[in-house]
């Protein structure tokens, strides 16, 4: 989910899902709802003993208090989206959302749009690749009108997740695209100048996030999930600037230049950019009376000096602190207890976010990375190679501050049946479920 990581497929993440619940089946008589039953016997209600996340070596009595959202990622490239049939995609969703909901979790934050394409017929954009092999082929099923249905079927909530800017990374060459692709059309049409709509970087391809008409394209597209589907919420992914080198977009800012009394640097012109398509979102969302939230990347600071500040030009702490941005934002807090350097260790990182100023009706999320399970990183001094109980301590360390939710990253990381994967996930069923 990181910037930079455009693919989303963190090589080090286990890819060895857990399906092992019947098509549809009763939560309730679940292999894994039967495991977690019998893994909460011994807990009480009110609090339970664990280890302390301070590094030392004493436990403590801990008050859990219930978090609002406890939430799943299921990205793009699950086999959830690699199925050519609706028979086979009916019966993965079942199993799947059985297991979110059997595991104590609320709700699934699904990729519904993730390189300008769409798990649903639109008017927009093309079919995802990943269903018959060929971009804008349709399936002959609706995944998301499915997915929808079965959410709610279950009692979980599900939030429509988009990368607003991100075309393909993979490749700048726009021939690889369908010929309907809008952005295909767009690098065709330079008589009217909308080929500065889609800018080819880095063996990648982005819309520009400061042009009119990609803004209003994100926003009919944003529109027309809401109007043809009951989610509960849209959910941005943090890829807004692909990169802070002034020459991704150094004509546009030029011609801005050129045209305003007092512009503003490119810096802050790219975060104005963003800015208005966020808040733009914001209201067409809550006008249907859903939520909208965004997941940054980890990094915040008091004095502007983070990345998200200064190379993906997002202002996170303007969007917490007033009114008409978002509803929630969710953090991807990726880190251990032990990571060399002291400000990217998940307690500092933790702290730092639920201090910062917030509306109260903006609530606040913690994404936890299951993909690092097993990793071996030098700079984590080996930590997610070696615990099994990283993500049930950071859990904890969650709901004794002021957030409101977790998020894991990602469906098959977390139900894999790796053994370590295993244990890290018991383990957090069994502080999750505790009450």
């Amino acid at each position: 989910m990181l910037l930079f990581c455009t693919s989303c497929n963190h090589s080090g993440a286990n890819t060895l899902s857990m399906e092992s619940i019947p098509s549809y089946n009763p939560v309730s008589s679940s292999p894994l709802q039967s495991e977690i039953n019998s893994n909460l016997t011994e807990i009480s209600s009110d609090s339970i003993s664990f280890e302390s996340s301070s590094n030392n070596d004493e436990s403590q009595e801990i008050p859990l208090r219930e978090l609002k959202m406890k939430a799943v990622w299921i990205e793009y490239t699950d086999d959830l989206f690699k199925c050519p049939t609706e028979a086979e995609y009916i019966q993965k969703v079942n199993q799947k959302f059985n297991n979110i909901k059997s595991a104590g979790f609320n709700t699934v934050i699904l990729h519904t749009r993730s390189n300008a394409d769409a798990i649903y017929p639109s008017n927009y954009f093309p079919f995802a690749k990943s269903f018959t092999g060929t971009q804008g082929q349709d399936p002959g099923y609706d995944p998301l009108k499915i997915a929808v249905e079965t959410a709610h079927k279950l009692d979980i909530q599900i939030h429509a997740w988009i990368n607003p800017y991100r075309i393909s990374a993979s490749s700048d060459d726009i021939t690889t695209l369908c010929d309907n692709h809008i952005a295909k059309i767009w690098r065709k049409d330079t008589a009217n100048g909308t080929d500065k709509n889609v800018i080819p970087w880095e063996n990648k391809l982005f819309f520009n996030p400061s042009c009119s008409e990609v803004q209003k394209l994100i926003l009919d597209g944003v529109e027309e999930i809401l109007s043809n589907y009951d989610v509960d919420g849209i959910h941005f992914d943090d890829y807004f600037y692909p990169d802070s080198n002034a020459n991704f977009d150094i004509g546009s800012y030029a011609s801005y230049c050129r045209q305003a009394k007092y512009p503003l640097s490119q810096s802050d012109w790219r975060r104005s950019n963003v800015d208005t398509l966020v808040s733009a979102v914001y209201n067409l969302v809550n006008g249907y009376g859903k939520v909208f939230g965004i997941s940054p990347a980890a990094p915040i600071s008091n004095d502007n000096s983070d990345r998200n500040y200064n190379e993906y030009f997002i202002n996170t702490k303007k969007w917490m602190a007033n009114k008409g941005y978002i509803n929630y934002i969710a953090p991807q807090l990726y880190y251990g207890y032990e990571h060399k350097l002291e400000s990217s260790r998940f307690n500092t990182l933790l702290h730092a976010w639920s201090n910062a100023k917030r509306l109260d009706e903006v609530d606040l999320y913690i994404g936890l990375a299951a993909y690092k399970i097993g990793i071996n990183n030098n700079l984590d001094l080996d930590e997610w190679a070696n615990s099994d109980d990283i993500l049930s301590r950071q859990y904890i360390d969650a709901s004794k501050v002021d957030t409101d939710g977790i998020i894991i990253y990602n469906y098959s990381a977390f139900f894999s049946e790796e053994e370590l994967n295993s244990k890290q996930r018991n383990n957090l069923i069994y502080i999750m479920n505790g009450e």
